[in-house]
């Protein structure tokens, strides 16, 4: 009750003030009685006037049902929308795991490969026995206990691996490396002779402007893909050969002597018959250096709206057609690819169709035969560049490019507007060129494979290439790789 003289009065403390032994609390947990002091002073008020605390009393009442009404709403709310939204970022989370692991797994995969690559080299389809030569001459003793002893390359044992050691140091391949480091040196001649038209190498007609495709226009940094080694590049390959081979531990891919001699060796000088057939590290060594080449300021391509993805990312392709079949979806890593972020050694920043219109890549076709695919994005066709077109009938041929024909539309019509999407069931065309050089002499096909792409990408036909030039184009391929990928990395 207020007093006649219109000031209230109020009982005498029982304690001084933030001196009481139990911190009181008002009806709701969060507001301190013992923060009146703060509050107080935040309002401008006199600590020892007691006229203005009507008005205190008034803003904590305030506050109390602010906070009362807040927790009200929060209590009532919607639970059904809390578990939508929860569910919502989950399902997102869950989603971004997936995809990591499944480009983690594809990563795996692509090493595991490279691992067992490397392990099953002397793998094939043909025994073979690598005779002696005893009869016709006196061999070297490493080099008779290796002539004489089965290369079975279905066979991985322990005994075969280390007969395949052993050739790698018996004179036959000494005797093979120094007679290609012989070739760089020039022998001394009383008059310099004359060549021929035919005889000089490469052999391309007239002028290398005829190789020039029609409507082409080539790079100001082109360069011509049939030509000699450069020695300089031979030399550093062979010195790391001879290197290798020495060391009590071998290097592995294409930090090996075993890659290198693969690619490089004669074919006489071959120990089996398929031993210079190449492998997908041999491919995928240059498929990544021609999109480094790419890369450059200065391209020596004549578009640079061209791409040559990587050989371990096209081996998943095919790999996961089988699923696509199943399932009509693609798995993340190809939006990541389409969008030139993938994998990370072939990252461009370049959108496939906004910024590139033609796919060059190497396929591995019936278990045993390498082709060249262009592919235009564009006009949506696949070209097919078979170098022994008698080997794999067209049929078959068709259907080992259908992962490229079938999941190409699907992946498109994801990542394009829905304006420009086409037919779910439709197909890019197939096409398969007949009148190019052919390997006569079948055991190349790799290395014809890789020059279709480089001719290709350069904006030169292939007038030039056979099989007379195959051994030095080994040479050359092998000089190559070591020199811009495997001594960059």
């Amino acid at each position: 009750m207020a007093s006649s003289s219109g000031t209230k009065k109020y009982p005498p403390r029982l304690y001084e003030i933030g001196k009481t032994p139990i911190q009181s609390r008002s009806m709701n947990h969060s507001c301190l009685l013992s923060n009146l002091q703060a509050m107080k002073e935040s309002v401008g008020e006199d600590e020892e006037s007691h006229t203005d605390m009507p008005i205190i009393n008034n803003i904590i009442q305030k506050l109390v049902e602010a906070v009362d009404n807040l927790s009200g709403r929060v209590e009532t709310m919607d639970v059904s929308v809390a578990e939508r939204v929860i569910k919502t970022l989950e399902a997102s989370v869950q989603a971004q795991v997936e995809a990591r692991m499944a480009l983690f797994e594809t990563e795996m995969k692509n090493k595991m490969a490279i691992l067992e690559e490397d392990m099953n080299v002397l793998k094939g389809k043909d025994e073979e026995k690598v005779t002696s030569n005893a009869g016709n001459f006196k061999a070297h003793e490493d080099d008779d206990a290796c002539s004489n002893t089965m290369l079975n390359d279905q066979s991985i044992s322990t005994e075969g691996w280390e007969n395949h050691l052993k050739w790698q140091k018996s004179v036959k391949c000494r005797v093979a490396l120094e007679a290609l480091a012989s070739s760089l040196e020039e022998p001394t001649r009383k008059r310099k002779t004359k060549l021929t038209k035919t005889q000089v190498f490469p052999y391309v007609g007239n002028s290398t402007v005829k190789r020039i495709v029609s409507g082409k226009t080539v790079s100001k940094e082109s360069y011509d893909p049939l030509d000699k080694v450069a020695p300089e590049k031979l030399k550093k390959v062979l010195d790391f050969i001879k290197s290798d081979l020495e060391d009590a531990e071998s290097g592995y891919g294409d930090r090996s002597a075993r890659f290198y001699l693969t690619l490089l060796l004669p074919r006489e000088a071959w120990p089996t018959k398929n031993y210079g057939w190449l492998h997908d590290s041999h491919m995928a060594a240059a498929m990544h250096m021609f999109h480094r080449r790419s890369m450059q300021s200065q391209s020596p391509f004549c578009s640079p709206r061209i791409a040559f993805p990587d050989r371990w990312f096209v081996n998943s392709w095919v790999n996961d057609y089988k699923k696509f079949g199943e399932t009509n979806e693609l798995p993340e890593y190809f939006s990541m690819a389409f969008n030139g972020e993938y994998p990370a050694e072939f990252v461009t920043g370049k959108k496939w169709l906004k910024d590139v219109d033609s796919l060059f890549l190497c396929h591995h076709v019936n278990g045993d035969h390498w082709v060249a695919l262009h592919i235009n994005l564009q006009k949506q066709v696949i070209h097919v560049y078979d170098s022994i077109r008698t080997w794999v009938p067209d049929k078959k041929m068709q259907e080992e490019c259908m992962p490229f024909t079938k999941m190409l539309p699907a992946l498109l019509n994801k990542m394009v507007d829905p304006k420009l999407r086409t037919k779910p069931d439709k197909q890019f065309t197939y096409r398969r060129y007949k009148k190019i050089p052919q390997n006569d002499d079948p055991g190349d096909c790799g290395l014809y494979t890789l020059k279709y792409i480089e001719c290709l990408a350069l904006g030169y036909n292939f007038v030039g290439l056979s099989d007379q030039i195959i051994p030095a184009m080994r040479l050359k391929m092998a000089a190559e790789i070591y020199d811009e990928v495997a001594m960059e990395d």
